[in-house]
C-alpha cells in the first residue's frame, strides 16, 4: 500500500535544483496563471533569476511589503507544483 506513496514536498528547495536544471514548465505556468498580477510576476522573475530583491524594489518602484508577501505566496505555489511532478 505505501510502495507509492510520495510526500508533497520532498524537500523545501527541491523547486530550485529543477529550475537550475531548466524544468520550467511549473515556471510558465505561473507565469501564464498570474499574467495580470505584477507584484506576483515580480515575485516569480526574483525568485527564478539572479535578480535581487532590492534591484526590483529599487529600480522598478515595487512596494517592498508586497513584493516580500508575493514571493511567499509564489513560493509555496512552486514548491507544491514541482512536488507534484515527481
Amino acid at each position: 500500500m505505501f510502495e507509492s506513496y510520495r510526500p508533497l514536498d520532498l524537500n523545501r528547495h527541491h523547486w530550485k535544483d529543477c529550475v537550475n536544471l531548466g524544468e520550467l514548465d511549473p515556471v510558465i505556468e505561473l507565469a501564464e496563471t498570474y499574467a495580470g498580477q505584477p507584484d506576483k510576476l515580480f515575485a516569480l522573475y526574483t525568485l527564478t533569476t539572479q535578480v535581487s530583491t532590492a534591484t526590483v524594489v529599487d529600480e522598478l518602484g515595487v512596494d517592498h511589503c508586497q513584493l516580500k508577501y508575493a514571493m511567499e505566496c509564489v513560493r509555496e505555489r512552486l514548491r507544491q507544483l514541482y512536488a507534484r511532478r515527481v
